[in-house]
């Protein structure tokens, strides 16, 4: 990229904002334990009514006309008669020259190391500090209890006003004009003490990037934006990269991507914009997310103009590799942006590893509402804890934790529109977490996506119960419907898990299938037999939808029950659904079973005869849980050689009130 047009912009676009780096987690915490936070929050609020952190209104994206290969950057050192360096840690000006400007020789890294590796070699950063000046005023002055904010000349403003003069006769300003625009490209102002971001005290300055109240004339060039930092951090150690980085992200033209309420997390860790800033405690920074990568120039994403399959993406850490999807193909102001993120090098802090899918409208201001971010992640999980205020996590990424190897409009989260009409943007086949992934990107739709309204057996030559018992030829008939992509060949092809099920016809040629139409399989069945000696179970069918000359694949697995059952579980909770529980252990050890709901069917009694075993539940609600007519038939059951299996309340009184019973197994809920 040409880097210095990217400098003269967003020394232009910070003149008249305030963009602060995010308060760090530990201090949101206590600021919200102590009720302080909607304090904070109601302040930024009148702040940016009178301009401070107002949202950005001029494009972030810039054309360049020349290559430098380095930015000088200028840090001006202050302290106060009420705060002195040498009252706190006590650096000195190559403390600084190292911290922020060497190259390869600081662990984790220097501020030129971030640069370095976050811009894939084009932004290279060098620079000197000089000596500590005293300010003019007190540190309370310029403070006045209001984090550096307050109004003119009681602020940071002032403060930087008094550096330039104070640094003036020591400085060659017109050094730091990197594109001969009489600008000043990159000034840092870093003042005694630690910041308000990492204390939550209100009487330390806020790290910001802002503008002086007036452009100053030094050295026949001109001041006006800059960005402050504090000299140490809250514990008292020398301040880290991260404040530096990440207002330095402001001086080249990008927005906070945090929620300003702290009542989200923007895109949180995945971003230096963001929570990212704080990674490794502010030491090791994360990347920027690819949003901003793409509008500094660093990373020019591959815009799709028709799908890709099996598309290798390389970690964005090592390699400028990102994708831009845009729905349809057809571009405007919201697209996707696709990017291999790895725990490595600066990144080895974010959560967790694998594709980060963003969602981005161009024409949102911020990431102040969570329910229409700017950037936003889509995160696998779809559990929207960003947007909830829970954190990222490991479960972000694609698959992730959770495993989840498609996003697109079905998906959860899905691939819509911000209106909520669908984008036909996908990235599916998502393969492993790898330094080298694959994955199908799509911006149009191609491949069907079939949702099964069900599926049931017609056994009509036997005794049409709607159960394929022994001896029996039955149909297998299903209906769905395709809401995706219309497709003229599909075929359905069933299975059973168990290999006694003997299929005459295992497959149905279907053919043309519109899209948004539901269909059934009544013109082509598929057919099978169940064996005489066939013992009752539950055995799992799958039907296979094929497509597209083979390319396209999608299966339903649904368990059903086979032969007759030995079992019978008696539904008698009076409507609570507790029948799902005993059903899903029941089905999970393969045991069949006939549910008889009393609610619906009556009394069981005279049906028992038929079943070796039965289970009886009622629930804990009921104050008259089983009937005389119940009682008595349970007996005959038990007198008869029935095992039964009965939970309920009340029920072993009103038991033990009839007389005498072979066998009574009582389970109390």
């Amino acid at each position: 990229m040409k880097f210095w047009i990217v400098v003269l912009v967003a020394v232009l676009l910070t003149a008249n904002l305030a963009i602060g780096v995010s308060i760090a987690p530990e201090i949101i915490k206590q600021l919200k334990d102590s009720g302080q936070l909607q304090e904070i929050v109601l302040s930024d609020r009148a702040a940016r009514a009178r301009g401070v952190w107002q949202p950005n209104d001029m494009p972030y994206r810039f054309g360049a006309t020349a290559d430098v290969e380095t930015l000088h950057c200028l840090i001006i050192l202050v302290d106060f008669s009420d705060m002195t360096h040498e009252s706190g840690f006590h650096s000195e000006p190559a403390n600084f020259d190292t911290l922020l400007f060497s190259l390869g020789i600081r662990h984790p890294g220097s501020m030129a190391d971030y640069y370095k590796e976050t811009s894939y070699n084009q932004a290279y950063l060098t620079g000197q500090a000089t000596p500590w000046l005293r300010m003019p005023h007190p540190y309370s002055y310029y403070v006045d209890g209001q984090r550096g904010f307050g109004n003119y000349p009681r602020n940071a403003q002032r403060l930087t006003e008094d550096a330039v003069l104070a640094a003036d006769p020591f400085v060659n300003f017109d050094l730091y004009d990197n594109d001969g625009d009489g600008m000043v490209d990159a000034l840092f102002v870093v003042h005694a003490g630690p910041g308000y971001e990492d204390t939550g005290n209100l009487n330390y300055i806020h790290s910001h990037a802002w503008s002086t109240t007036y452009t100053m004339n030094v050295d026949d060039v001109h001041v006006r934006g800059y960005s402050m930092e504090p000299e140490e951090t809250g514990s008292g150690s020398m301040i880290n990269i991260g404040v530096f980085c990440h207002e330095f992200g402001h001086v080249l033209g990008l927005p906070d991507l945090y929620d300003y309420d702290y009542d989200s997390e923007g895109v949180g860790y995945w971003s230096i914009m963001a929570g990212g800033s704080w990674g490794g405690g502010g030491a090791i920074p994360v990347h920027f997310d690819g949003w901003s990568k793409y509008h500094l120039g660093w990373a020019i994403p591959t815009v799709l103009t028709d799908n890709l399959v099996h598309e290798q993406i390389d970690a964005v850490e090592y390699n400028p590799d990102t994708y831009q999807l845009f729905p349809y193909g057809s571009g405007g102001p919201q697209y996707f942006l696709v990017e291999n993120r790895r725990q490595r090098l600066f990144d080895v802090s974010i959560p967790g590893s694998g594709l980060l899918i963003y969602h981005i409208d161009e024409n949102a201001p911020n990431n102040d509402n969570q329910t229409h971010y700017k950037v936003a992640v889509e995160q696998a999980d779809g559990l929207f804890e960003l947007e909830h205020n829970s954190g990222a996590d490991a479960s972000d990424p694609w698959p992730g934790a959770t495993n989840h190897t498609c996003f697109d409009d079905f998906s959860l989260p899905n691939s819509h529109l911000y209106d909520g009409s669908q984008s036909e943007v996908a990235v599916a086949n998502i393969s492993d977490s790898d330094s080298i992934m694959y994955a199908d990107l799509g911006i149009i739709y191609v491949d069907p996506l079939y949702e099964l309204a069900y599926i049931f057996f017609n056994d009509s030559t036997g005794n049409s119960n709607g159960r394929p018992e022994p001896g029996e030829t039955c149909q297998l008939i299903f209906s769905a419907q395709n809401i995706r992509a219309g497709v003229d060949d599909l075929v359905v092809t069933a299975s059973c898990s168990d290999s006694q099920v003997l299929f005459s016809d295992s497959i149905s040629n279907l053919g043309t299938m519109p899209l948004n139409v539901f269909f059934d399989n009544r013109s082509d069945l598929i057919t099978f037999t169940i064996p005489m000696n066939f013992e009752s179970e539950f055995a799992n069918f799958t039907l296979t939808f094929t497509a597209r000359d083979g390319l396209y694949h999608q299966q339903f697995v649904t368990p059903r029950m086979l032969g007759v059952p030995n079992l019978i579980l008696v539904d008698d909770d009076a409507g609570l659904n507790l029948e799902t529980y005993y059903e899903d252990a029941l089905q999970n050890a393969g045991q069949s079973y006939e549910h008889w709901d009393i609610s619906t069917q009556g009394s069981p009694a005279a049906a028992l005869v038929n079943y070796d075993y039965a289970i009886w539940f009622t629930g804990d609600t009921r104050e008259t849980p089983i009937s005389e007519a119940d009682v008595a038939g349970l007996i005959d059951y038990l007198n008869g050689g029935g095992r039964l299996l009965v939970t309920s309340q009340d029920f072993v009184q009103r038991l033990s009130e009839r007389g005498e019973v072979n066998d009574t197994i009582l389970l109390h809920q």
